[in-house]
């Protein structure tokens, strides 16, 4: 154990003692020497310090790196998509920062500040060793390498109890001092150029942004406790939805002299100037404090609503047990990443989930599929409504990429549950998040997705295997962004999963052509219940769309009923009638029951309206008043103006037509027109049953591919399925080949060896399996082997069937594959010559 022992060996020789290892850093690392700053002495009368690691040091470090360089240089050159936001660089901060959108040089620096415990938190030393760290980030990085640990370099450690005693005005001066430096005269990096830089945003919990910005920091009782606006919290407990007025840089401003001139209870929530305010290009009410959505949301809005709707469906409407759903999440087969963060079990009484961030994130993601068909009437059931909403606006807060339909949408949703939420549970007050949340369509707007500053890019991806992908496509000359290009799907499918490989692949295929960011995610499976739940805005159809298309009641009906439909304004609530009147916003609950009406009156003329019907009618509302329902974000209307009743308009018909959650049939119509069922089992374990044509290709164009292979294997034979050429064309032409395989009535063998000679050599065959269902065959028959081969091996010795089996026992064979190979047929009593050739 001692000549294993990791930390022992790393303690030994050249590591032996802290100067041997220092020494062994400065040469053969980027190594900064950490700055101690005196901060003076404590309540205790002993001297204290700061450890400051110089943040312009720490960049001429990090530019030392190839690779940081040219992503520096790569993150200006991209091409900016109109109403598409995928990183910090489309929000609006960046546009108003005068050095980030003048110099295209320049840096955004990212700072990340939170405490930690080094001791246990909770013994005697709670508290006592607590340490504040802030780090640092660029923003000029590509965003799966800026939120990764290893890009994020330490900038400064204060004992938190320093930090509190001495203030932080004294703890950052030197950090913002050395920011003002690279405000006004930059930094020498390794590409010879002169880069200045500033501060993008400062990324925290609650507790420290507020403690940083200089708000108040007590959420429970204090009057004003939001950094976003002026909000007093009587007006929010009654009224969650007032619009109150936005915090400013000038707003601010009043408040500290409110403030100085000892009027403080007009101070609403500012109790002192933040020391980063100093700074010629930040401020924190640009705003500058993002929001912390592992905090807010998943810990706070999700934790305690998600436990109180369960409550409410166990113990009121008696719909499930707690047992059930306990059984259900511990014996559920997760996949994936959700395999590593599995929901913790949800108790009766806490008040709320016992689980971290990611673990109630999974909890809310999977929750229809795991109880979903035991709730009656879901489509009018609010409380089963307010959990799909919730998994919902969570899809679109945590999006890596984003639309402005989306952001006007989520608006729309967050303030119909805040709303709902308040009715449906009266004794349950509100919470400052809640309130926060109120806040993220706008501050996705400031900011880009909210996801790029707290979660990694691959936070999908476990750490181990992120750093298997970048050795292998190192020692495979991958020396660059622009290598990336050049990597096939092979060269790394071994390490993520298929879908997830061509999500990769496509994104460094279209990197220099758009500022497009994939995002490394699961495939979730589709949900039971809440079909509408993954309908977003401008994003690619919902299920919905192929029930339509195979809907009896869609086919050939006429689009013309939608451009003259009639919207029955008077059958409309109440409300909607004045807000029409007044050119005001109607409520979220006037909204919602309009989108009711609507989808019933369009039922009346055609019983799954499409989307580009729904997309006729949003059209025509929105175009005769704008005011009252075009999508806006802050003050300012989007394009179009319909995203989000559409969205809501189609939802609700998809809720409408949803007669059995649990059977999905797929139909091929045949020339006739008449419909026939496949059965379900046809298609099942395959991923692309029948692709559509690829882009640019015709069935005439791939029919000439087809016969250029036939014409190959008249003059070469089967020697020719080696040619790379015929590789390229068995790929391309994999539509016509699934679409003649499932023809009805059925090819038979002899006609598709015909037509395809090459389909039935070994590498091709293997290849067509492998686009039909997304998994290498061969690599896992070895996979296999090699995790059930020894049991295998093992069960015979124990239990040898038969003499055949004991012979072959006692043989010398060393591999386990061909053991296993042999003991199955000798089992089964089958020669060996019928599946091994021996030869000398």
């Amino acid at each position: 154990m001692k000549t294993d022992d990791l930390f022992r060996m790393c303690n030994t020789h050249a590591l032996h003692t802290d100067k041997r290892r220092k020494s062994f850093y400065k040469a053969n690392f980027k190594y900064v020497e950490p700055v101690p700053i005196c901060l003076g002495k404590n309540e205790s009368g002993k001297e204290s310090f700061a450890q400051y690691i110089p943040i312009k040091q720490s960049l001429e470090a990090l530019f030392c790196c190839k690779s940081v360089i040219e992503q520096h240089k790569n993150s200006r050159s991209t091409i900016k998509t109109n109403d598409v936001l995928s990183d910090v660089w489309d929000g609006s901060n960046v546009d108003d920062n005068v050095l980030l959108k003048d110099d295209t040089d320049s840096l955004a620096l990212i700072l990340y500040e939170d405490a930690f415990e080094v001791a246990n938190p909770l013994g005697s030393g709670k508290k006592k060793h607590k340490i504040l760290a802030v780090y640092m980030t660029l923003g000029n990085l590509l965003p799966y390498c800026r939120s990764g640990i290893d890009h994020m370099q330490l900038v400064l450690l204060c004992k938190e109890q320093d930090f509190k005693f001495f203030g932080q005005d004294l703890v950052f001066a030197t950090l913002v001092q050395d920011l003002k430096d690279l405000e006004e005269n930059g930094v020498l990096l390794a590409d010879g150029k002169v880069h200045k830089g500033t501060l993008c945003a400062i990324a925290g919990d609650n507790l420290g942004s507020h403690y940083i910005g200089g708000f108040v920091e007590n959420f429970s009782r204090s009057n004003h406790f939001c950094r976003f606006c002026e909000i007093d919290r009587q007006t929010f407990l009654s009224a969650p939805l007032t619009n109150a007025l936005t915090r400013t840089v000038m707003s601010y401003e009043q408040n500290l002299r409110d403030l100085d001139s000892g009027a403080a209870d007009i101070a609403v929530g500012v109790k002192c100037n933040s020391p980063f305010n100093d700074l010629k290009y930040f401020h924190v009410c640009q705003p500058g404090l993002p929001p912390c959505l592992g905090h807010d949301l998943f810990e706070g809005v999700v934790s305690f609503d998600l436990a109180l709707y369960v409550d409410h469906l166990v113990n009121q409407e008696m719909q499930f047990t707690y047992t059930e759903l306990n059984r259900r999440i511990s014996q559920f087969k997760y996949l994936g990443n959700d395999a590593r963060d599995k929901p913790a079990n949800v108790t009766y009484g806490t008040g709320k989930l016992s689980g971290h961030a990611v673990q109630n994130w999974c909890l809310l993601r999977l929750l229809p599929l795991l109880v979903g068909e035991k709730i009656a009437n879901p489509t009018e059931n609010e409380v089963w409504q307010l959990i799909l909403q919730l998994r919902q606006i969570a899809e679109l807060i945590c999006a890596p990429v984003i639309t402005v339909g989306q952001i006007a949408y989520l608006a729309v949703l967050i303030e119909e549950y805040i709303e709902t939420r308040k009715m449906s549970f009266p004794s349950h007050p509100l919470k400052p998040k809640h309130h926060y949340m109120s806040h993220y369509p706008e501050l996705i707007e400031r900011f880009g997705p909210l996801i790029r500053f707290k979660h990694s890019y691959f936070k999908h991806l476990s750490p181990d295997v992120i750093s298997q992908l970048v050795e292998k496509l190192t020692n495979q000359g991958v020396e660059g962004l622009d290598d990336l290009i050049y990597v096939k799907e092979d060269d790394i499918l071994e390490f993520i999963r298929p879908i997830q490989c061509r999500k990769l692949l496509s994104a460094w295929q279209n990197q220099e052509k758009q500022n497009q960011t994939v995002v490394l995610q699961p495939v979730d499976v589709l949900p039971l219940v809440p079909c509408e739940a993954s309908s977003t805005p401008d994003a690619r159809p919902s299920c919905s769309s192929s029930t339509s298309a195979s809907s009896p009641g869609s086919t050939g009906v006429s689009h013309s009923w939608a451009e003259n439909f009639k919207v029955p304004w008077n059958l409309m609530p109440a409300g909607i009638q004045s807000a029409i009147e007044n050119d005001r916003r109607p409520s979220p609950a006037d909204r919602r029951q309009m989108i009711r009406i609507l989808a019933d009156e369009m039922k009346k003329h055609e019983e799954n309206p499409t989307r580009s019907q729904c997309l006729t009618v949003t059209q025509q509302i929105v175009r005769r008043y704008p005011k009252v329902f075009a999508d806006m974000v802050g003050d300012r209307q989007i394009v179009g103006g319909y995203a989000s009743l559409l969205s809501q308009l189609k939802v609700r018909i998809e809720h409408l037509n949803r007669k059995s959650t649990l059977s999905h049939h797929m139909t091929q119509r045949n020339e006739i027109g008449n419909t026939k069922k496949r059965s379900s089992t046809d298609s099942y374990g395959c991923t692309s049953w029948q692709p559509i044509l690829p882009p640019g290709e015709s069935y005439e164009s791939i029919e000439v591919k087809r016969q250029r292979m036939e014409e190959i294997h008249r003059h070469e034979g089967i020697s020719g399925a080696q040619r790379g050429d015929i590789c390229k064309l068995m790929e391309e032409t994999y539509c016509l080949q699934r679409k003649m395989i499932n023809e009805i009535p059925s090819h038979t063998i002899a006609d598709i060896r015909t037509k395809w000679p090459y389909l039935f050599a070994q590498r091709h065959i293997y290849g067509h399996f492998e686009m039909l269902t997304d998994k290498k065959v061969l690599r896992l028959l070895e996979s296999s082997i090699q995790e059930s081969g020894p049991k295998i091996v093992q069960f015979f010795k124990e239990k040898p069937t038969n003499e055949d089996v004991r012979n072959t026992l006692s043989s010398d064979q060393n591999d386990v594959a061909a053991m296993v190979l042999q003991l199955l047929l000798a089992h089964f009593k089958e020669k060996l010559d019928g599946l091994i050739l021996l030869t000398d």
